[in-house]
Formats: structure tokens, C-alpha cells, sequence
């Protein structure tokens, strides 16, 4: 994760700056100051001045050779990118788990479907404190009797204190004690 926040980030500063130049409109020469096209003006006139904003003419670098236009998408993306390598390298570098415990309880659920570890660490972190909801608890149980019936990696002495309480509480159907029965799991 730490190494796409950093590729992320990278490609935002790069696109940054070459979105925020933008391509080139027009050629000729143009006021600084106002972008008045300056053509067919004698710049070799005594006190040259900009006809539209009356601003010097005879002074370094008031005039420009091309107007340029910014790439507004690519300045859009590129922020975008650098938001979420920023994110990306603050969720990196916060405590390993450390953010699980302030997830709502259905975004930690929905982590947990997927299979990540610390989710279901928390989920049965808040069982064992007796704040985890019946929904969740059965969230959870779905997925123990789905590891226990095709044998899906990931089981855990955890996994057996979700099932454990399911027991407890009469939350299992009688095809599923028979089930654990069957595996040893009771």
C-alpha cells in the first residue's frame, strides 16, 4: 500500500505541474499583464504602452511570445491522485489496525466478507466485549459454517468462539450443529 501511495503521489506532482501549463493557444505577441494580442503594433514607438490596459510595454518581460491554456481534466486528476496518495500514506503509516476499531460496524462487516484479517479481529474483538449486533453476529457465523463446510483457509480458535456463541444463544439451526458435529468442531 505504502508503495502505490508513493507512485500515486509521484505521478500527481509530475501531472501537476505540466497540467497547470496547459498547451499553447495562440503564437504572436501578447500583453503580460492583460493578454492582448500586441500584433501589428510598432513596439519601436516612443513610451510603448498596452492599448487595452495601459500597462508599459518598454519594460523585460512584460510581453509574451504564445498564450497557454491549462489542461483542466489533467489538473483535476492530478489532484485527485495526490489526494489519494495522501490518504494512501496516512493509512500506511498509522498503526497497523489502528483505525479498525472506528469503523462503523457495517463497513467493518463488509471488510470482514472480503476477508481481511484485522476486520475480523475487531468484529471478534467487539463480540467478546458484547457490543458486536445479532446482524453482525450472524454475518459472522455465515462465514464460520462456510470456512467449516468447504474448508476455506483462514480459520482461527477465533473463528470457534463465534460459533461458540452462536451455540450459546441458540443462533445455529440443527443442520449446522450436526455439521460441527460431523468435523469435530464440538
Amino acid at each position: 500500500m505504502l508503495i502505490t501511495a508513493i507512485i500515486l503521489t509521484t505521478l500527481g506532482l509530475l501531472l501537476l505541474p505540466l497540467a497547470l501549463r496547459g498547451r499553447t493557444t495562440s503564437r504572436g505577441l501578447f500583453c503580460r499583464k492583460c493578454k492582448f494580442d500586441l500584433a501589428g503594433l510598432d513596439p519601436a514607438r516612443l513610451n510603448p504602452t498596452c492599448p487595452e490596459c495601459g500597462g508599459d510595454l518598454s519594460k523585460s518581460k512584460s510581453t509574451r511570445p504564445a498564450l497557454r491554456r491549462a489542461h483542466r481534466p489533467g489538473v483535476v486528476l492530478a489532484i485527485l491522485m495526490l489526494l489519494a496518495g495522501g490518504g494512501l500514506v496516512t493509512l500506511a503509516s498509522a498503526q497497523p489496525g489502528s483505525w479498525y476499531p472506528r469503523l462503523p460496524e457495517r463497513v467493518l462487516m463488509a471488510l470482514e466478507g472480503l476477508g481481511v484479517d484485522d476486520a475480523f479481529t475487531e468484529a471478534h474483538t467487539r463480540l467478546t466485549a458484547g457490543i458486536l449486533s445479532d446482524s453482525a453476529l450472524r454475518s459472522l457465523i455465515e462465514r464460520s459454517m462456510r470456512m467449516v463446510e468447504t474448508g476455506e483457509p483462514g480459520w482461527s480458535p477465533e473463528r470457534g468462539d463465534v460459533l461458540a456463541v452462536a451455540l450459546q444463544r441458540h443462533m445455529l439451526t440443527i443442520e449446522q450443529v450436526k455439521e460441527l458435529a460431523e468435523r469435530s468442531f464440538i
